[in-house]
């Protein structure tokens, strides 16, 4: 079994809805995005193994890390969280459409023919610890 690890810096970017204009379709938030995937690939591809196999069965493990935002903290300026502050981060994006991102960066940077090959996916998406940068942990693990 090979194993890819890698961690992307940046703010995760979902891929969402197509949107139609004069020119064919693309992404709502195209830009971001293409920056975001780009990031992606940059890392992944730095990390394939020379014996990595392009047609082999494998799955994914990505934690996505999002920034807080102000409203989270106390206004007394010395960076603790409110009492309210919630655990968990239950707003947008949703997980499977920054999921979706990182499938197809996988896809686009030659790791695998098809993001098909990806036979088990475990995601989760939660708030920076503090000195933390937002970005995702993916790895992923070839399957025998």
């Amino acid at each position: 079994m090979k194993i890819i690890s890698v961690d992307v810096v940046g703010v995760p970017v979902a891929q969402g809805s197509l949107k139609r204009t004069a020119f064919g379709v693309i992404h709502s938030n195209d830009k971001q995005l293409k920056a975001w995937r780009d990031s992606v690939m940059f890392e992944l591809i730095n990390k394939k193994p020379n014996d990595w196999d392009v047609d082999a069965a494998f799955s994914v493990s990505c934690e996505f890390r999002f920034m807080r935002p102000k409203s989270h903290y106390s206004t007394k300026g010395n960076g603790t969280l409110r009492p309210a502050a919630p655990k968990y981060k239950t707003t947008k994006t949703d997980v499977d459409k920054n999921l979706r991102a990182v499938f197809d960066s996988i896809e686009q940077s030659g790791l695998a023919r098809n993001d098909s090959q990806i036979v088990h996916a475990i995601c989760s998406k939660r708030y920076c610890e503090t000195g933390e940068s937002p970005g995702a942990s993916i790895t992923l693990s070839s399957q025998p």
